[in-house]
């Protein structure tokens, strides 16, 4: 009998602070594990859009095409240098003046292809900066990731009945770490990266473009102002932007997306992913691959992991 009874005995359940503790270190081991990922491959297919305030613009051209169909009888417009930075630049140093001297047909031709024009760098500018300062991106995500408290971290892994893990867990949401800390601290991750990424970005074709092609064409708005109507007064603005900041917040946007996509696949095979060893992070292979599953949490499970298993 009492043999009997030692046999069906459950080993002691986990105790739920203990379980707390190590799901929350879990969530931030997942975390670790996907944003190294996610920078395996610099970036190479990471592709950020141009920011809303181009396609702005670009409206914008064509309202000052309207407006010089009503005001000018232009000449020949002048050919637009070839290579993308001259395009950007040729604008920059006519189309105000092209404006001013009645010619503005040219000016806004020149400006629309300049708008063109800048959209080309946006097609690398990821994998460039990324490229350049992978290493340090990925130190500034596990800094961040291993000082960051998650919320109800067993939900996150586990789904909403964690006392249920075996119908629990399949249902817990695939990404649920990685687009939490996406939404909740996305802004702060970008601006801890930001002065990594900021001198890089600056150096770049990108920024070179903006900045000549943003003075061509509140150049181009002040001088269609000044002499044929308000452009303000018609809704058409000057434009500004912090472009480093914004395409540093893309950046991180779209490594979450990555990391998410590498949580989903983990959590369907998660033995041996946490092989991470990166400064003072050490992983726990068997904690981990426990912890991302159906079966029920023991006390021994615990002091395994306090031991570093």
């Amino acid at each position: 009998m009492g043999c009997g009874a030692s046999a069906d005995q459950k080993p002691p359940p986990m105790t739920e602070e203990h379980t707390k503790i190590m799901a929350q270190d879990c969530c931030r081991r997942m975390e670790v594990v996907v944003v190294c990922l996610a920078f395996h491959d610099d970036g190479r297919d990471i592709k950020i859009q141009p920011p809303p305030c181009v396609q702005d613009m670009r409206d914008n051209v064509t309202e000052f095409k309207k407006l010089a169909d009503e005001v000018s009888n232009a000449g020949d417009s002048q050919k637009p240098a070839s290579s993308m930075l001259g395009s950007v630049m040729n604008a920059a140093t006519s189309a105000a003046g092209a404006v001013a001297g009645g010619a503005v047909a040219a000016a806004v031709d020149a400006l629309d292809q300049a708008v063109t024009a800048f959209e080309t760098p946006f097609r690398t500018i990821a994998r460039d900066i990324i490229g350049k300062k992978k290493e340090e991106m990925i130190n500034i995500y596990i800094s961040f990731i291993l000082g960051y408290e998650f919320v109800d971290p067993l939900k996150m892994i586990r789904g909403d009945n964690p006392a249920d893990p075996v119908e629990s867990y399949p249902r817990a949401k695939k990404d649920g770490i990685s687009s939490w800390l996406a939404r909740a601290a996305g802004k702060q991750i970008a601006k801890k990266i930001h002065p990594v990424a900021e001198e890089e970005i600056k150096n770049h074709t990108v920024t070179k473009c903006w900045n000549t092609l943003n003075e061509a064409y509140n150049m181009t708005h002040q001088a269609f102002s000044k002499t044929f109507t308000d452009l303000d007064s018609r809704g058409i603005k000057k434009l500004t932007l912090d472009l480093d900041e914004y395409i540093t917040e893309q950046i991180v946007i779209e490594i979450q997306k990555i990391m998410g996509r590498e949580e989903a696949r983990i959590r369907g095979d998660p033995a041996g992913q946490d092989n991470v060893k990166r400064g003072n992070y050490q992983p726990k292979p068997r904690s981990f691959a426990l912890m991302f599953s159906s079966r029920e949490l023991w006390d021994q499970d615990y002091t395994d992991w306090e031991n570093g298993k």
